[in-house]
């Protein structure tokens, strides 16, 4: 008997998988949220330079001095029709180009008060570095997407899901206090290292219990939904009962799989039941047998391109 065999006569997608499907589908909500909040986090307010000699300058205006004194120091950006941003007049209300970059910004505090980028200032020359952090950010999840497959493989889905759950948790909480730029990129990277981990282990658990007639539709489902919690996660969510074979902890898989058979109103045979003679598909493979096969290669770099 194979695996999926055992899944037929368990039931393709009885109540057990529905339960443990839509909370691996909860799962990805705190890691989207998190990866998304860079959009708010790193968002670049309208700014100017700030008058010298003013220490309570503001960009809002305070009144007709105020923008008096705007006029005569901050050049006029003609293209954008707004101040120049990283400017300032050498003598006040001299007309020609004799400027000098600034050192010292002040910043709307209109949709947003602050940002990490008005708190560091990383405006005018350092504004490349913004990119930088999304970039960074998205090499995090590549980091993710490579080693913690590999972990969930290793350690066991469930154990990685929690990791990474925790690890989430922790750098994203810290990054509310970053000051540094290298550390807030520092932080960042862990943040969507971490939360790629929890959305491809999760997405795997949801899936190997699903019978082979169902997997399309639960998993179009599943990476277009989102995710959980570690309370809810570790109190309900099975091990994978196929990696529990694979490692050879039938016993283990044994209760899961009749645990299902009960919520699903099942009863299975003897061979199911105690998973004798149950065949496993791959076992001993490796994520560099996918190098040998023309076919999946070329799928797997056009995939590797897309993401």
């Amino acid at each position: 008997m194979k695996f999926d065999d055992l899944i037929t006569e368990l039931g393709e997608f009885g109540p057990y998988q529905q339960r443990v499907y839509f909370i691996v589908c909860l799962v990805g909500i705190p890691s989207a949220m998190q990866t998304l909040a860079a959009v708010f986090i790193q968002a670049t307010p309208d700014h100017r330079c700030a008058l010298p000699g003013l220490p309570n300058d503001t960009y809002a205006s305070q009144g007709p001095w105020h923008d008096h004194l705007v006029n005569i120091s901050v050049p006029w950006d003609d293209k954008d029709e707004i101040y120049d941003k990283c400017q300032l007049r050498k003598v006040p209300g001299n007309l020609d180009n004799d400027t000098y970059s600034c050192n010292k910004w002040v910043y709307s505090e209109d949709p947003f008060k602050s940002t990490f980028v008005s708190d560091i200032d990383l405006v005018c020359d350092d504004k490349s570095l913004v990119t930088y952090a999304s970039m960074i950010l998205m090499g995090g999840m590549l980091g993710g997407s490579l080693i913690m497959g590999i972990l969930s493989d290793m350690f066991g889905r469930k154990k990685i899901l929690v990791l990474c759950t925790l690890g989430q948790f922790a750098t994203g909480f810290a990054s509310a206090w970053a000051e540094s730029y290298a550390v807030y990129v520092g932080l960042r990277f862990c943040l969507t290292f971490f939360g790629i981990g929890m959305f491809l282990s999760a997405f795997v658990i949801g899936m190997e219990l699903v019978g082979s007639s169902k997997r399309k539709i639960a998993g179009m489902g599943q990476a277009n939904f989102s995710y959980l919690f570690i309370t809810v996660t570790h109190r309900f969510l099975p091990e994978s009962a196929r990696w529990l074979l694979q490692k050879g902890k039938t016993k283990e898989a044994a209760k899961i799989i009749q645990m299902a058979a009960d919520k699903n109103g099942v009863t299975l045979s003897e061979n199911a039941r105690t998973l004798e003679d149950i065949e496993m598909e791959g076992n001993g493979e490796t994520i560099w047998h996918m190098f040998t096969y023309r076919v999946l290669l070329v799928r797997s770099l056009i995939v590797f391109f897309n993401w």
